[in-house]
Formats: structure tokens, C-alpha cells, sequence
């Protein structure tokens, strides 16, 4: 089932959730006991915009140390038998106050959480119905990637802060670069070709503490996966959604 949500913060939100749930039900099936009927969700909650992290989905075992994040808990509470699940929040500890941003997305995100549920399948316990949650696949929500050139998501960092910021979030998070690589490559070809050719580098990580980098390559408004071939003569691709839509296995949270 495709689910579609607008809000890019509560998007993200029910990405991470729903990762989570997937993580677990993959333990399961290799044998691992471990947290299998799991209905209590540790996560850091950010005070100001409102999005949540799972500590079990960072590459690092580490709190987020910031006055931004608290830490909270998210419970699913069955609604009873073949009816939505409920997602609530809760504080332990002292009640540090929200911006009413983050009141609004945490409140939306429990709110689409408990939605996509009530509109699945029915199912008679919540082990059931958590496990569905995992399987559902949330539309990315990429509509402004056709308005925002590519030249205006890339951030102008290294190979080694990018592998930095990246340890921070959990994987399949990516982000655009605009490296030395990327700056030298574009160029080259633009020399080669005797017009404008722009390149961005995509980085984004995968398990084992990896981070992967691609240069994707901008040439007369289409899109190619740069594959050592100057020539340029690769598979082209209409826009920055067709790419990531083929990356989607491995690109997963945007972070920009």
C-alpha cells in the first residue's frame, strides 16, 4: 500500500518509525528474540521543528547530545480487535516545553501514524498490525526537487564532514555535495564538450559505517549517474526525482 504525506518533517517521521518496525520484524525472522514484541519505542524528540530519531536506527549507539533534542517514548495502544492502533507520546522525566512547530508535526505524525493504520487491512492483534505498519511504503515526497535546481540542495562539504553528518542519521540518509571532485569533473567536460555541464556529488550510507559517493552529471537539463565515461553517452534521466526514485533502495532520508 502507498501511503502519500505532504508535511516533509511528518514524512520523515513516519519514514524513521516505519524503518524501525522493519528493522524488528527483519530480527525476527533470522531468530533474533530481541525486542520481537516490542510496543514501546524510545526515540529523541527535537524541541524546535519537531523530528524524532531512533537511537536503535543510528550507525552510532549515542544520545544526541543537544538542549534541542529530549528524549521521549512513543506507545502503540490497540484500539481493540481489527481496529486502528493508537500512537501516543510520552515524556519521562521533566516536561521541557515544545515550540509550537514541533507541538504541531509530533501531534501530525501521531496522527498519520494512527491513520495509515486504521486504513490497512484489519487485524486481530497489534503484533499484526505492526508488522503491516513496516511493510507500507510512503511516498517520497519530491515535488519541490523539480522547482529547486540541483545546484541549490548541494552543500559545500568534504568527503570527510559529509561521512560526519551521515553517522549522525540512520541508514540510507543522503545528502548533495559540492566537492573538489565534482567541481574539477564539471570542468573537464565542459571543456570537453564545449558547453555548460554542472556536477553534484550524491553521498549516502549503507550498513558497515560505509558511505557511498555518485557524481550525478547535469548536461543540456537531463540527469546521468557520471560512469567514468566522458563522453557522456550513459542512460539520461528527465529530472532528480526519476533518479532517486531508481535510488530508492539506498536513498531513503533526505537530508536537506
Amino acid at each position: 500500500m502507498d501511503i502519500q504525506i505532504e508535511d516533509e518533517r511528518v514524512r520523515r517521521n513516519v519514514l524513521f518509525f516505519l524503518h524501525l518496525l522493519s528493522v524488528i520484524e527483519t530480527a525476527k525472522e533470522i531468530g533474533e528474540a530481541k525486542r520481537q514484541r516490542a510496543k514501546v519505542y524510545s526515540a529523541f524528540l527535537n524541541k524546535v521543528n519537531g523530528e524524532i530519531f531512533f537511537p536503535d536506527l543510528l550507525p552510532e549507539k549515542h544520545v544526541i547530545h543537544s538542549k534541542e533534542w529530549k528524549q521521549v517514548v512513543i506507545r502503540s495502544v490497540p484500539m481493540g480487535a481489527g481496529e486502528s492502533v493508537l500512537f501516543e507520546l510520552e515524556e519521562p522525566g521533566s516536561l521541557e516545553p515544545l515550540s509550537p512547530l514541533a507541538s504541531q508535526v509530533i501531534r501530525s505524525t501521531l496522527s498519520m501514524l494512527g491513520h495509515v493504520s486504521s486504513v490497512m487491512k484489519k487485524t486481530h492483534t497489534i503484533q499484526q498490525g505492526l508488522a503491516e505498519l513496516a511493510r507500507l511504503h510512503i511516498q517520497k515526497a519530491l515535488s519541490n526537487l523539480e522547482t529547486c535546481p540541483l545546484r541549490r540542495l548541494s552543500l559545500p562539504l568534504s568527503r570527510w564532514q559529509a561521512e560526519e553528518i551521515l553517522s549522525r542519521h540512520p541508514y540510507g540518509s543522503f545528502l548533495f555535495r559540492k566537492d573538489e571532485f565534482a567541481t574539477l569533473l564539471e570542468e573537464q567536460l565542459g571543456k570537453l564538450h564545449q558547453r555548460p555541464v554542472m556536477c553534484h556529488t550524491l553521498s549516502f550510507s549503507e550498513p558497515g559505517h560505509k558511505v557511498t559517493d555518485l557524481t550525478l552529471v547535469t548536461d543540456r537539463g537531463e540527469l546521468l549517474l557520471y560512469d567514468d565515461d566522458p563522453s557522456l553517452d550513459g542512460k539520461r534521466y528527465g529530472s532528480l526525482t526519476e533518479v532517486l526514485e531508481l535510488l530508492h533502495a539506498v536513498c531513503k532520508y533526505p537530508l536537506f
